[in-house]
């Protein structure tokens, strides 16, 4: 799960890249104001360490996350 927040509702686009900087998962979702929180099945993702940005309008904000089953 990634939680975010957001100053207006707005759609939000959650990609995850490995760290040679492929995709391996986007994700749009319509955010609310406020508190958000997503689920991303990563079943089909490796173990390992990954990269995450979402991006809403022109804000971008990207995070490190360990996949591990």
């Amino acid at each position: 799960s990634i939680s975010y927040t957001l100053n207006n509702a707005e759609d939000v686009s959650i990609v995850i890249t490995n760290l040679i900087g492929e995709k391996v998962k986007q994700k749009n979702v319509k955010g609310k104001k406020g508190e958000n929180v997503v689920s991303i099945d990563t079943s089909e993702i490796p173990n390992g360490i990954y990269l995450y940005s979402l991006q809403s309008g022109t804000k971008k904000i990207t995070k490190r996350m360990v996949i591990q089953h």
